[in-house]
């Protein structure tokens, strides 16, 4: 995959979507201590420069993706994890839309393309968003109205930026060959439990994260502000350039 394609295949973690049953995206349901869920997404490249994101809906498998073939407008997400400590399927999160961008809550548009059913999850509205870091990250800003409810006891892995933002992984890359990523001077990895449930809303514009390791953070986590301090749970802070052993 290019690096443009990188950069904008921002990991949602609509992956644990229970769709295919017939159920919509506001119902996403998450098995406690589930595995790691593997999701599908494609891209759309309107003309306004925005890209448009859809969550397959259905049952589509590893080689019904791979043997998609798409116009030059549309691209494909790599595959998608969610599940275990951080993201969508450990036991004790779960998330829902409340509609897709741009319409009323509880509103979707869920459309056929290329002969599989998929829903408008996220607009990428901006690319190559300025964060510093000196390229080990890279920054899109993202329209969608999405929510996570993190049940008290359950941990969750957060990026912290200089300034004390905190953003929260919600995706991975399932074919990653590195789990840590490479983080700058002064970003850090915090493991972070709260202590009663903690409600985390991804609503109209916020950022989306990528590290070099392909993991997806979102945010900043408006709930969090003023929780994260320098002594909570953070995980030893590497050098430019080293990862996390």
């Amino acid at each position: 995959m290019n690096r443009f394609k990188t950069c904008v295949a921002f990991a949602l973690s609509t992956l644990v979507l229970g769709c295919g049953d017939g159920s919509t995206p506001a119902d996403e349901a998450t098995p406690e201590r589930a595995p790691a869920r593997v999701g599908f997404e494609i891209l759309e490249r309107l003309p306004n420069g925005h890209i448009r994101a859809w969550v397959n809906t259905g049952n589509i498998t590893l080689d019904q993706f791979n043997a998609l073939e798409l116009p030059s407008t549309w691209f494909k997400n790599q595959p998608r994890e969610s599940g275990g400590q951080g993201g969508p399927g450990a036991g004790g999160i779960s998330s829902r839309f409340l509609s897709s961008p741009d319409l009323a809550e509880g509103e979707f548009t869920v459309q056929e393309h290329f002969g599989h059913q998929w829903f408008h999850a996220a607009t990428v509205i901006e690319i190559g968003v300025p964060i510093g870091g000196d390229g080990l990250l890279f920054a899109a800003r993202v329209k969608k109205f999405h929510e996570y409810t993190v049940q008290p006891g359950t941990p969750i892995l957060l990026l912290v930026s200089p300034e004390g933002d905190a953003y929260f992984r919600n995706g991975r890359d399932a074919t990653r060959m590195v789990d840590d990523p490479m983080l700058p001077d002064s970003w850090r990895l915090v493991d972070y439990t709260p202590s009663d449930t903690l409600t985390i809303e991804l609503f109209d514009s916020n950022l989306v994260i990528r590290t070099d390791n392909e993991d997806s953070f979102q945010g900043p986590v408006p709930s969090l502000q003023g929780r994260i301090s320098r002594r909570t749970d953070a995980r030893s802070e590497c050098p430019r350039g080293h990862a996390f052993a």
